[in-house]
């Protein structure tokens, strides 16, 4: 007979919430389902980093640690050094 399309997303996809998502120096992605602060995210962990807005990433702007993680927002975990490049 036809072909059919379907315009309607899936039911997991449409239940999906916003998440904080940060990539990582390995390149592994981690997300976040709540606000989250960017010193809470460095926290001892990542004392050489810094994050920056994937948005911005080429404007060398980082963010400040007292800015939170916006959901449905992408985040690179950079290295300190490249602050002074």
């Amino acid at each position: 007979m036809g072909s059919s399309f379907s315009t309607t997303a899936p039911a997991a996809a449409a239940e999906h919430s916003p998440t904080a998502r940060v990539i990582e120096i390995n390149c592994k992605l981690v997300e976040y389902s709540a606000s989250l602060s960017a010193a809470n995210f460095l926290g001892l962990n990542h004392p050489s980093r810094f994050l920056c807005n994937s948005d911005t990433l080429f404007q060398g702007r980082f963010l400040g640690r007292e800015l939170l993680l916006g959901l449905g927002r992408l985040y690179s975990l950079l290295p300190a050094s490249m602050l002074q490049q």
